[in-house]
């Protein structure tokens, strides 16, 4: 988490100050300060993360409220989330795709196992058939394709913009007007 936001600080701030958007442009050594700048960034928001979710989320379930024991809560928080990083770093670098998105990726696959256990759990309640259970079941993996239907269709959309070229004289010959069109994708982040 902390990574993936510090990512977008970054990228946001690169709008806002002439000295980062230089520091991109300027190759592999600034692409290299870049990832340090991200690295630090998400460092501090990964105390920062770790400290709310500490004090603020799960203080009553501490087993001992000590100033030691919370340090140590915050510290194995951000060190969990730092080794993350580097893992998705070692990712990238070994070439497999965005280490980042790979973890996404697996975390959700991960729990599709439980998800599908749940619904057969609500098709089978009680150890026998529920009809009940089953319409509700049916209509989730409706749902579930009705909306994987429609990320498709929303990725694969596009705009096509009309352009039409004069017509001109090239020798003694005309040279027709053209027409083409510019492809624009409805979602351009994809």
């Amino acid at each position: 988490g902390p990574f993936i936001t510090a990512s977008i600080i970054i990228q946001l701030l690169t709008i806002g100050f002439d000295s980062l958007k230089e520091l991109q442009k300027s190759g592999e050594e600034g692409r290299k300060k870049m990832n340090a700048y991200t690295r630090y960034t998400a460092l501090a928001l990964g105390f920062i993360q770790a400290t709310g979710i500490t004090l603020g989320i799960v203080k009553g379930a501490l087993v001992n409220q000590g100033i030691f024991f919370i340090i140590t809560v915050i510290v194995t928080l951000v060190a969990g989330s730092m080794l993350v990083m580097w893992m998705g770093d070692r990712i990238t670098e070994k070439g497999l795709g965005n280490g980042s998105s790979v973890i996404i990726f697996v975390g959700i696959i991960s729990g599709l196992p439980r998800g599908i256990t749940a619904v057969w759990g609500l098709m089978f309640s009680a150890g026998t058939f529920s009809t009940v259970g089953f319409i509700k079941a049916l209509a989730l993996v409706v749902g579930l394709l009705i909306l994987v239907a429609g990320v498709v269709f929303i990725q694969i959309a596009e705009r096509r913009i009309p352009v039409q070229y004069a017509k001109k004289v090239v020798g003694r010959r005309m040279v027709g007007a053209q027409n083409t069109h510019i492809p624009l994708k409805l979602a351009m982040a994809g």
